[in-house]
């Protein structure tokens, strides 16, 4: 199966790889004194700072403990990015200095919204670099929670979070090019890695691959363009989909229509080992599949060097890969329950999470990868089963709805309380 991240985290604590933030930044200063007429136009006194920078932020978040379950955090600002996208700035209730986390992953907040009995979580990507004091989150209102984080948490706000978590982050501890492509809000882990490698002083070269509608609707334009001025080793190409009368081509964006591979192949200059870089990205998964299967034409970049996440966190499908089996998985009809509510799962059906909503059923979830654990249900009858490969530590007792399927003999599944 195409490999979907670089490393694996598998839990919400992302500190046993902390160590190469800090293991860049001395990298980035020695080839700064050895190699700067190369690669970078940065000066030494530049990089050193970022290498001290780097050494503060690591002693200060690596001694900052993850935690269980939620924790309490305050909305301390919001900014308008965009119409119907808002920056979230979340600062921890106690005051508790912040661990470190890998960029490109995800908090989950739980929402509880009017005339709701149960809070709802969702999953956000983090879209900022590590900071001591907050997090920040970047939504675009879509109905739903989205809605309602946008209407009902005003600065000053109270908002449930889970610990930083996620598969797909960028590996810190490689020197190779990084090409970074975001679509829409599926800017938001990717602006965190080039935020991080330019906070790090990393002379990686960076080409970032942004498409959004038009210059309206384009998220961190004044950010993304402060950050090009101010690490000529990363670039910026700018697709606009659907330009405005007022945007101007060559100026405010390269290239319009839809992003494809031969826009990546033609701004990227050839390395010295040939195609060697590493991708990153997140968008609509159509856009990703055009562009990944273009890319494997064009340039022979490799599976294992394309990694990506869709706006949701679900599994990107490759329609040239064979579904991992699911060994004993019920082999006929089985009714579900949650809720009061029910539906029928039939063999070549999806995990039980996806095709409740199929069938009108909301499940609460968080990172549907199966890492998060925030829609673990009691099981009151029957038996599910993983796909293998599947990392997940549940009693038989409780089930994880997005990755399990029913298992062998099951005809009826209760999940939660019971039937009512």
């Amino acid at each position: 199966m195409l490999r979907r991240l670089t490393h694996r985290s598998g839990s919400g604590d992302a500190q046993p790889a902390a160590a190469a933030p800090l293991k860049d930044a001395c990298e980035a200063a020695t080839d700064c004194v050895f190699h700067e007429s190369r690669k970078s136009t940065s000066s030494l006194d530049d990089v050193m700072a970022a290498v001290r920078k780097t050494y503060r932020d690591h002693e200060v978040g690596l001694g900052a403990k993850t935690w269980e379950g939620t924790r309490p955090f305050v909305v301390s600002g919001r900014v308008d990015e965009a119409p119907g996208v808002v920056s979230f700035y979340l600062e921890p209730k106690e005051r508790q200095t912040l661990p470190l986390f890998h960029p490109g992953q995800f908090i989950t907040v739980s929402v509880k919204k009017p005339g709701e009995a149960a809070p709802t979580m969702r999953s956000y990507s983090l879209s900022d670099s590590w900071s001591a004091d907050r997090y920040r989150i970047t939504v675009k209102s879509a109905g739903g929670v989205s809605t309602a984080l946008h209407e009902l948490f005003p600065q000053g706000a109270e908002v449930e979070v889970m610990a930083p978590n996620g598969k797909f982050f960028l590996n810190g501890e490689s020197r190779r090019p990084v090409v970074l492509i975001g679509a829409g809000v599926g800017l938001t882990p990717v602006l965190a890695m080039a935020k991080t490698l330019a906070s790090q002083g990393s002379l990686r070269p960076v080409h970032f691959f942004v498409s959004v509608k038009d210059g309206e609707n384009f998220p961190f334009r004044a950010e993304l363009e402060a950050l090009t001025k101010e690490h000529p080793n990363l670039q910026l190409h700018v697709l606009f989909s659907r330009p405005s009368a007022a945007d101007r081509e060559g100026a405010d964006y390269r290239w319009a229509g839809r992003l494809n591979a031969l826009h990546i192949a033609e701004a990227l200059p050839k390395t010295e080992a040939g195609n060697d870089y590493e991708f990153y990205m997140c968008g609509p998964d159509a856009m990703m599949q055009d562009v990944r299967k273009g890319l494997r034409q064009l340039t022979g970049v490799s599976d294992k060097d394309i990694n990506f996440e869709s706006f949701n966190g679900e599994e990107m499908v490759d329609p040239w890969d064979v579904p991992p089996p699911i060994p004993n998985a019920a082999s006929g009809a089985v009714e579900i329950h949650f809720q009061g509510k029910s539906f029928i799962w039939n063999p070549g059906d999806e995990a039980l999470l996806k095709t409740a909503e199929k069938n009108g059923v909301d499940l609460p979830y968080g990172c549907r990868v199966g890492l998060s654990g925030c829609c673990d249900q009691k099981l009151s009858d029957g038996s599910v089963v993983y796909p293998e490969g599947t990392l997940v530590n549940v009693s038989p007792q409780m089930a994880r709805p997005c990755v399990a399927y029913p298992g062998e003999g099951s005809d009826i599944i209760t999940l939660g309380t019971g039937r009512e």
